[in-house]
């Protein structure tokens, strides 16, 4: 049988995981960029430009 995980460390894995994917969108989506509304054959899409 498995042992549960101590609430602390599953609150600092949450955490470890959380600013590694806010780290990742930070670098693939820079702060002076923005989303720009785009149609193509009647379907619309959201895309990144930077600034």
């Amino acid at each position: 049988m498995l042992k549960s995980i101590d609430l602390m460390y599953q609150a600092m894995l949450a955490e470890l995981g959380q600013r590694s994917l806010d780290a990742a969108w930070s670098a693939d989506f820079p702060s002076d960029g923005r989303f720009t509304p785009l149609t193509v054959k009647q379907r619309r899409y959201l895309v990144f430009r930077s600034a």
